[in-house]
């Protein structure tokens, strides 16, 4: 049997938060897309929407809703981190940046 100490724990429970998180947006996406771009070519196909995304969202919200606070807080930082990264890279390299500057 796996024995996970503390910090690999909260990691692993940090992970469960992302992917989560991923997955609830996922599903989400796949409801609004249905409703505003029914005309789009679907990469995949997913049953019975919107019960099934919904189902996913209600698991994926029951799961996080009994996460410790020391994992939204890990969360939130890395997400933030992330957020930050994407836009200063973004400031720098972006299309209309480059264009204005040429």
């Amino acid at each position: 049997m796996l024995r996970l100490d503390g910090c690999a724990w909260r990691q692993s429970r940090s992970c469960l938060q992302f992917s989560d998180t991923s997955f609830c947006l996922v599903s989400i996406a796949v409801i609004v897309l249905r409703i505003r771009r029914p005309d789009l070519k679907r990469a995949f196909r997913c049953p019975w929407v919107p019960f099934v995304p919904l189902a996913a969202i209600a698991s994926c919200a029951t799961l996080m809703a009994y996460l410790s606070w020391h994992t939204w807080l890990a969360f939130g930082g890395w997400i933030s981190l992330g957020v930050l990264l994407y836009f200063s890279y973004a400031r720098t390299n972006s299309k209309l940046t480059l264009a204005r500057t040429n």
